[in-house]
């Protein structure tokens, strides 16, 4: 794995672990698909990476804000899953790598 995305993936995981331990503290928070979060690219040059409570706060996240609260998501039910980077014309974009594929949460709240 190129050092890029290999530094990369480890930063997803410490927002999934984030996320993790928000998700155990309030069990009750609303899932993500049912939030009311939308998608919403951040300008360029700008790159807040957010936690599900900032975005439950916000209303909005971008790619790897999204997947990472998903991947967490899943893995509070005891499941696989892991933020899945993958670069785009010299952009990163971050899916998200189940047991049954790979996703795009962005896509699927509005992107």
């Amino acid at each position: 794995m190129p050092a890029e995305r290999q530094a990369l993936v480890a930063a997803l995981e410490l927002l999934c672990a984030l996320n993790l331990i928000y998700l155990k503290a309030h069990p009750r928070a609303p899932a993500l698909y049912k939030s009311g979060i939308r998608y919403r690219r951040e300008p360029r040059g700008v790159e807040n990476w957010q936690t599900i409570a900032e975005m439950l706060r916000s209303k909005f996240g971008d790619c790897e804000d999204l997947a990472c609260a998903r991947v967490a998501e899943i893995r509070v039910k005891g499941l696989y899953a892991e933020p899945w980077p993958v670069s785009r014309g010299g952009l990163w974009h971050v899916l998200v790598k189940h047991s049954r594929g790979i996703f795009d949460p962005s896509k699927r709240l509005g992107m």
